[in-house]
């Protein structure tokens, strides 16, 4: 976002912002700061997500059934439903969702309400929250009352928690029209005797990086009296500040913000922000629960405080702790001469090696607590600690945020207001950001810190507010160099505002043309153009829109097989690349002011795929409320990524993407096939469903048939589906999820790999193993598909054959590229005209597939009664006249593909392992020349079956798969199975699956 360049190396216009004459007669001096982020329409919400249509998108989205919403016509925020327990990692009554409506993806992690920074033994426990309300249909709140619990035996684990009797009430408010979220919380002694404690709040900051004011994008850590603090995406922004006008006291890294409250108490509370909704509020028409009361002070029953675990994310490691002054530090009130004075450094590791943070701020107020000589406080009997702060949520445009934070702490401010230009043919460019740096204390003799940024209007026009001080103001633009100087700027309050005007030269663009190498013809092919900045050379940050055709972060699709890319002088490495079959184009280059550099690619098909194709079932569009993909892009994205075939899954309705695919002209490279999601809950079970594929008249009756079952159990749910449409394929996806996954209803032992009490009934026919970059789950998940699918052939059990499928179910532009991962059906039916839905059907069902994000396995068992090697995935393998099976195996993968090792597994457990060494070839495995190199033998001992695993750990399939967020797992790795080929150990024409444990014994019933 920002490039920080020494103030030695910069082109510095050191006099006074002026205007061409030419330039002047353009601009139209403009000073309205608070201008509204979409078309006001003046609608005002607060309810509870009663189903998917009221979901959130984003990689961080955690919104679900129950958990209650605020949402104008400029945001939505979503906070975690109450749950009484004291230790949970859903952060219940905390806002865990917020997305703006121009950058519908959730950035941030959460925002939580904490009673004790410095001590895991002190927790809140949230106990209810009162019916979500709107008052004189203007302002929608949440109130979410709990208490405080101390673990007195220090022990994170144990359940010997105590009642202190503190209550905690926390409001969450937002006006119709605002970007603002405001929050306020109420620390209410009940109890007889003074409670030490250290509330504040912890923002998790998720995709978006810590913005800190003075400082800057975080790079270290710092603890650091500020008046701001944010959270800063491509295309989203999240400025925390207090009510106050002191500053506020935090400890930042790169991706967390810890701010206490009593360094920034309010000075006049207003408690009415505290108080539950009267005669007078207006209720929304969502709202369903009973208005609760402020609950009186019990002892905490240890069986209601269980940790549960959220299986989707790696488990976060603790948070740092503020540890702070052992003496009160005196109050700082905000002055231009105090900030000159204090120029805040990095702490160790944020910046120079041996460098500090200083900490200043205001102690606590003494009306209602006492310092203590550790910095924390003391809360009175009977007295009451309120604090209050907002959240401004923005798009690209910061300065929506910091404009506020500095008028509402009454910090003198000037104003700087200017335009941006094309040289030349002096056209106003909408969309230009427009940096600041540095601030009150710079004086030019040393580098500047960033300080904000600001969007130019539709008409090429910025305006912004900055704290009295000097400051470098520069634009910049994709594709663009900047013509004018820097501009420094010297504000001064109550002084007409400063003109900054900025010309930026022609728009720079790098044209791609993609081929396949072996056409002769050089038909254009669709593919995906990754943009990777060289050292020196700034980021490519696209944000998530508006079309994956004019780019996603850094990506672009080539769907028509060129690419016209607005690229910023530079130097670049560029990745072009079609999914899993082709080898990728990778090269340096050099892009010039001025120039159109032209980059031809030829792209080889690398893997054989005939009797084969691709699948990826379930994606998601702009018809449900957790994507904002469009039909349209969201062939284009599959036709660049290489996947033959598309099964929408979108919630509650059928979604036709064959249209698209006609509509734009790519029925050559895709088909679709019409699926549609349901979110089955009854408020105690929940289940994720896909029903798929289904007819113009089957997809009309599925959509009336979850229209009719809502609020049925997911089991019922189930097996009137399976009645209703016994020609489609059920699927459960995303199965183990926290929230609305169906097998975490079955507890499962994962020592003794079996479930604990009983099973889910046999009334789906594929099992998601893996959601796109979720590979975390393979693990638990091939423990329990191993059960479940030995539970399939038992007569007991009922219900036809498991299949352990994987997809990407892909609801964003980026992040998560459909196909990863995709499925191979086997079939003769290997082209687009003759593949048809009853192929996918009977595919799924016979389990004849492979599962692969990289890697293609080519696997066969020996027919003992042919001596061929011409069994494959999906059949059966009669061995009763041999305690041999022999296997041939082939492993290839794209040179980008990376592949360290291959298990052999019998009942999802590795019988043999082979490690692989590194290689660009093609072929992975076998590696040596000879007659048996691709030959394995395995030896079963009963009725089993059989899969092949191929894997690494050695290198991600960044850049072209890029990284997912570290929440939800980090790199991604490649992987691949097969279908289970099934062993019929004695011959009796059925096969019987007995479960195993660990070492491989059958279990005990």
């Amino acid at each position: 976002m920002f490039a920080t360049v020494p103030a030695h190396a910069q082109n510095i216009d050191q006099s006074s912002p002026t205007t061409s004459s030419a330039v002047q007669k353009n601009i139209e001096l403009k000073t309205a700061f608070s201008r509204p982020s979409v078309p006001l329409q003046g609608t005002i919400k607060a309810y509870k997500i009663e189903g998917p249509e009221n979901l959130t998108g984003g990689y961080l989205a955690d919104g679900y059934l129950g958990d209650l919403v605020l949402e104008n016509d400029v945001l939505k925020a979503v906070i975690r439903k109450p749950d009484g327990q004291a230790i949970n990692p859903q952060f219940p009554g905390n806002l865990i969702d917020v997305v703006h409506k121009k950058a519908p993806a959730d950035s941030i992690e959460m925002f939580q309400v904490v009673a004790d920074l410095e001590s895991t033994a002190v927790q809140t426990v949230i106990d209810s929250a009162d019916d979500p309300f709107v008052t004189d249909g203007t302002t929608a709140s949440i109130v979410i009352r709990g208490h405080v619990v101390r673990n007195e035996t220090a022990t994170t684990d144990s359940t010997q928690w105590v009642n202190l009797g503190v209550d905690v009430v926390t409001t969450w408010s937002l006006a119709k029209d605002s970007d603002r979220i405001d929050v306020a919380t109420a620390l209410i002694n009940k109890s007889t005797a003074p409670i030490d404690l250290a509330p504040g709040d912890v923002m998790s900051w998720g995709e978006a990086g810590t913005f800190v004011e003075q400082l800057g994008p975080m790079r270290g850590e710092a603890q650091i009296a500020t008046n701001w603090v944010a959270g800063v995406a491509e295309d989203f922004s999240a400025t925390y500040y207090t009510s106050s006008t002191k500053q506020m006291i935090g400890y930042h890294t790169p991706k967390f913000s810890i701010i206490r409250s009593y360094d920034s108490q309010t000075t006049a509370p207003r408690p009415d922000m505290l108080i539950p909704p009267t005669a007078d509020s207006q209720p929304s028409q969502r709202s369903q629960t009973p208005a609760l009361q402020t609950p009186v002070p019990q002892p905490l029953n240890p069986t209601n405080l269980p940790a549960s675990v959220d299986p989707r994310r790696n488990q976060m490691a603790p948070l740092p702790v503020v540890t702070p002054s052992t003496a009160p530090v005196p109050e700082t009130e905000y002055s231009p001469q105090a900030d000159a004075e204090h120029q805040p450094r990095l702490a160790k590791g944020g910046g120079d090696a041996d460098s500090t943070a200083t900490l200043t701020g205001a102690t606590a107020e003494e009306t209602t607590t006492s310092a203590t000589d550790q910095g924390r406080f003391l809360l009175a009997a009977g007295a009451t600690h309120i604090w209050q702060r907002h959240l401004v949520i923005s798009d690209r445009d910061f300065s929506r945020g910091t404009n506020q934070a500095w008028a509402d702490k009454q910090i003198p401010t000037g104003i700087v207001t200017g335009i941006i230009m094309e040289q030349g043919t002096e056209r106003p460019l909408p969309g230009a950001e427009i940096r600041v740096m540095g601030g009150a204390g710079w004086t030019g003799q040393f580098d500047p810190r960033p300080v904000t940024r600001v969007i130019s209007r539709d008409d090429g026009q910025y305006a912004l507010r900055l704290p009295v001080g000097n400051y470098l103001i520069s634009a910049a633009m994709k594709g663009r160099t900047a013509v004018s100087p820097m501009a420094r700027v010297s504000v001064k309050p109550n002084e007409p505002p400063m003109v900054a005007p900025f010309l930026l030269g022609p728009q720079t663009f790098a044209l791609v043309m993609i081929t396949h190498a072996d056409d002769p013809t050089s038909t254009p092919i669709p593919a995906k153009v990754t943009l990777i900045p060289k050292p020196g050379t700034e980021p490519v940050e696209g944000g998530f829109g508006p079309s994956v055709a004019n780019g996603v972060k850094n990506v672009f699709y080539a769907w028509r097989g060129t690419a016209r890319i607005p690229v910023t002088p530079g130097r670049y490495r560029i990745i072009v690349s079609r999914g899993i079959e082709y080898d990728i184009y990778q090269n340096d280059m050099d892009i010039v002011s001025g120039s159109h550099l032209e980059v031809p690619v030829a792209l080889k098909k690398v893997i054989n795929t005939t009797g084969m194709m691709s699948v990826d079932a379930g994606v998601l569009t702009s018809a449900s409320a957790a994507s904002m993909v469009t039909p349209r892009d969201r062939i284009m994205m599959a036709a660049c990524e290489g996947v033959s075939v598309l099964v929408s899954g979108d919630y509650n309705i059928a979604t036709d993407l064959q249209a698209a695919v006609d509509e734009i002209g790519l029925t050559r490279f895709v088909k679709a096939f019409k699926g549609i999601r349901f979110l089955a809950s009854d408020g105690d079970m929940s289940a994720n469903i896909l029903l798929y594929p289904l007819s113009d008249d089957n997809a009309r009756k599925a959509e009336e048939f979850g229209r009719k079952n809502k609020g049925i159990p997911p089991d019922i749910f189930l097996s009137d589906l399976r009645r209703e449409f016994p020609d489609c394929i059920i699927q459960i996806d995303k199965p183990l999820d926290s929230q609305m996954g169906y097998l975490t209803n079955f507890p499962f032992d994962d020592r003794f790999l079996k479930f604990e009490d009983q099973m889910p009934p046999p009334d789906f026919d594929a099992l998601q193993i893996v959601d796109g970059k979720r590979f975390i789950m393979y693990q638990p998940m091939n423990s329990r598909y191993a059960q479940l699918a030995a539970k399939r052939t038992d007569k007991s059990g009922g219900g036809g054959p498991l299949s352990p499928v994987a997809s990407s179910i892909s609801s964003l532009p980026h992040g998560e590229e459909v196909g990863s991962p995709r499925m191979y059906m086997y079939t003769p039916h290997d082209t687009l005209p003759s593949f048809t839905a009853d192929d996918l059907v009977k595919n799924i069902r016979a389990q004849s597939f492979l599962v692969t994000n990289g890697p293609f396995i080519k696997v066969r068992a020996m027919n003992p009664v042919t001596g061929l090697f011409d069994v494959p995935p999906g059949s059966v393998v009669d061995l009763s006249t041999t305690n041999v099976m022999w296997l041939q195996s082939r492993v290839e993968a794209a040179s980008w593909v990376a592949v360290t090792g291959i298990h052999f597994n019998l009942n999802g457990l590795p019988k043999s392992q082979i490690e692989v060494a590194p290689s660009p070839q093609l072929l992975r495995y076998p590696v040596r020349v000879a007659a048996d190199a691709d030959k394995t033998v395995i030896y079963p001992e009963r009725d089993t079956y059989f899969t092949c695993f191929a894997f690494s750990t050695r290198r991600s399939l960044a850049p072209v798969i890029p990284d997912a967020p570290e929440a939800i797992g980090g790199e991604v790795y490649p992987f691949a199975w097969t279908g289970p080929i099934f062993v019929d150990k004695d011959g009796n024409g059925v096969v019987n699956i007995e479960p195993v444990n660990l070492d491989g014994s059958i279990q005990a019933p």
